[in-house]
């Protein structure tokens, strides 16, 4: 990440200070800081999730105000730290250790691996995980070099683990690539199914048929609005034929399955023959990964629109 330049350092500061001063609650600080952030972040090409602002625990029970990938952000109320080590600076503390080792046991990662943060716009502390425990520095006031090291934070540890939710975001099936994608295989299987000549496709589909159908073939409610909605999304009838859209579904998630599943043993190669652990990687590899699996599913899509209907056959063995 390119470092910010002073104007870039001073405009961006006083942005944040005077969101401290407007805000009225933790929540306005919150939303206004983080969009300040995201802003210097795709400046620079730092990867940003969007759907990390108030992230939800498996359990239900916790949410963390922020967290980009490995750096966890436990925002307050503004200025409730009175730029010293107060009880509020020390519950956001406590907070802040009790989500990293809630997220560290729900995403696998090493603990050592979270940055702490508590903030409350006008001060900072940064925290980290060691051997004997959660260490905090000093409580510091919010300046131009705590802005670029909250920069740094964030590109260090902002690379996403793969997950359900990041493929939806990215490659799901309501994304561009899902609109142009689904409606073809969707066709593709439709057409197989009223041709009269035998094709793999058909073949493939009435064995799934045969071994799913118990599954997948009761419309229940909840199916008949998620059929609508997509249809209206992707501009075609997909209540026509229920099972021939689950089964085009269920291929394009396989396809994306393998295709993750191949970039991952590509570029781990190394690890497995030598069974050491693999190397950081980079918020921009985890953009060439997106892209890759993106190039991968537009080319399936081409493969149907010139060549036909058997491009299926590959994609679900």
């Amino acid at each position: 990440m390119s470092e910010l330049t002073g104007e870039e350092k001073a405009k961006s500061l006083s942005e944040i200070l005077e969101v401290t001063r407007a805000s009225m609650n933790e929540e306005q600080l919150k939303i206004g800081c983080e969009e300040v952030l995201k802003r210097l972040c795709e400046r620079r090409e730092v990867f940003w999730n969007s759907y990390t602002y108030e992230h939800s625990f498996n359990s239900g029970k916790r949410r963390i105000d922020a967290v980009h990938g490995s750096t966890i952000i436990e925002y307050e109320p503004p200025r409730s730290f009175h730029g010293t080590d107060n009880a509020q600076l020390r519950h956001a503390r406590a907070q802040a250790e009790e989500y990293t080792e809630l997220l560290a046991l729900e995403e696998g990662r090493s603990i050592e691996e979270y940055s702490l943060i508590a903030w409350d716009g006008e001060t900072i502390t940064f925290g980290r995980s060691s051997l004997e425990g959660f260490v905090w520095e000093s409580a510091r006031p919010f300046d131009e070099l705590c802005l670029n090291r909250l920069l740094n934070c964030i590109a260090d540890g902002g690379r996403p683990l793969v997950s359900p939710l990041l493929l939806k975001q990215f490659i799901g099936p309501d994304t561009e690539v899902g609109r142009e994608l689904l409606p073809s295989l969707f066709n593709a299987i439709v057409r197989a199914k009223c041709s009269s000549k035998a094709s793999r496709t058909n073949l493939i589909y009435t064995e799934w048929v045969r071994l799913f159908g118990q599954v997948d073939g009761t419309e229940t409610e909840r199916l008949a609005r998620y059929l609508e909605d997509s249809s209206r999304r992707h501009g075609v009838d997909y209540t026509a034929d229920p099972q021939a859209y689950v089964f085009a579904l269920s291929t394009y998630i396989a396809l994306v399955a393998k295709v993750c599943a191949v970039y991952s043993l590509q570029r781990n190669q190394k690890w497995f023959r030598t069974r050491r652990l693999p190397p950081r990687r980079s918020s921009r590899t985890s953009k060439k990964a997106t892209i890759s699996v993106c190039m991968a599913l537009r080319i399936c899509l081409a493969l149907i629109s010139s060549r036909g209907i058997w491009v299926m056959t590959s994609l679900m063995i």
